[in-house]
């Protein structure tokens, strides 16, 4: 008789484990209203069974969170930039939302750069959320004023990304601008001999060492410098911040791009 080995068999056990990496919907169609210095940021989101909060992410480095398609809080820096992500559960992000831009505008003229810009660069579209308060705008050799019958006059009727505005409201108001960013990297500004209006799109503030050598002066809102080959840049102007506007003077036609850095 044949016999059969005793023993006890052992089958392999495999185990295993799911990982959720799949990012969330991303928040879509933000815009902003406000109620004097109350910025009130909103946008549409198709919710994810595992959602868990919604961040808002500021050009300035301050984040804030919601678990509603909406927060409101206290504009008080002069310029700034917001996205929004909704995260999970499992702490997974999802992409950034579109930007919005918002300049704290006091009354009388302000100089701006506008940093996020929509599709529709028509001045009506860009200076909507201004409404009636509005007075005018001003770029370099082209301007516009709002006629209560006849609405927008003048030589500008298109922003120019890179370029930078005067901006003359009646009372204090915010400009609130939902798009996307303008590339610093591949905007181009062909500067003449002598005054230049253009906005600095950088997204960190940077000293006036980025400023190309041909250009020896350059003015702000309410601020000032010139270059001096010993003593470096004297005057109250020190450094270029984003969303502002400024007057640069060149001794010469050159070409720039802003060095943005990391």
């Amino acid at each position: 008789l044949a016999s059969m080995d005793e023993g006890v068999f052992i089958s392999d056990v495999v185990s295993g484990y799911s990982v959720d990496n799949i990012h969330p919907t991303t928040p879509s169609d933000l815009l902003g209203t406000h109620l004097d210095n109350d910025l009130t940021l909103q946008w549409n989101y198709n919710m994810d069974m595992d959602f868990n909060y919604h961040e808002i992410k500021s050009l300035l480095d301050v984040t804030r969170y919601s678990t509603e398609n909406q927060v409101t809080f206290t504009q008080e820096e002069s310029y700034d930039e917001y996205t929004v992500n909704s995260v999970d559960i499992n702490d997974n992000i999802s992409e950034n939302s579109d930007k919005i831009s918002v300049h704290n505008l006091h009354y009388g003229a302000n100089l701006v750069g506008l940093n996020v810009l929509p599709d529709n660069l028509n001045i009506s579209i860009i200076l909507e959320s201004l409404e009636s308060n509005i007075n005018s705008i001003i770029g370099e050799g082209v301007a516009a004023s709002l006629n209560p019958t006849l609405g927008w006059i003048g030589s500008l009727t298109n922003i120019s990304p890179g370029g930078g505005y005067w901006i003359r409201v009646d009372s204090d108001d915010m400009l609130i601008l939902p798009g996307e960013s303008v590339d610093c990297g591949e905007l181009n500004f062909n500067l003449n001999e002598g005054a230049n209006l253009i906005s600095y799109c950088c997204e960190q503030s940077m000293p006036l060492d980025i400023i190309p050598e041909d250009c020896s002066e350059i003015v702000g809102e309410g601020a000032a410098s010139t270059f001096n080959p010993v003593l470096g840049w004297i005057g109250n102007l020190q450094e270029l911040n984003p969303g502002k506007g400024y007057w640069l003077k060149c001794s010469d036609q050159i070409q720039m791009q802003w060095e943005c850095g990391e």
